[in-house]
């Protein structure tokens, strides 16, 4: 069985305890994936820079990868987070505009 994959972007940036504490969750809740911090410091709320370094990142990951794309999201956010599944691979964030800026042209599987 493949190692799970799961891709971190953020606007929380490094130093933010945000960060340290969804890196805990995830591994309390999956200790055997692989998380890969691909970008914290995105400008804050900056949807389409979130969905242009992803759709340059995520196709390098294998089928199944998890993607969590966490620009505009605070603990304190009641949004409530959509599953989107496209090529094969799984993107969690909120609906804030970066699913249509990430896939434009595409017909997306949403799950709320």
């Amino acid at each position: 069985m493949e190692r799970q994959v799961i891709t971190l972007i953020s606007d929380w940036g490094w130093d933010d305890v945000s960060l340290g504490l969804m890196k805990w969750n995830l591994y309390q809740r999956f200790p055997n994936a692989c998380v890969v911090d691909l970008v914290h410091d995105m400008e804050l709320l900056d949807v389409d820079r979130t969905a242009f370094m992803m759709s340059r990142l995520y196709q390098r990951f294998p089928e199944g990868s998890l993607h969590l794309m966490l620009t505009g999201v605070s603990q304190l956010s009641g949004d409530t987070p959509l599953v989107v599944e496209m090529d094969g691979h799984y993107f969690i964030g909120i609906d804030n505009g970066v699913f249509p800026a990430l896939f434009p042209d595409g017909t997306l599987q949403v799950r709320r």
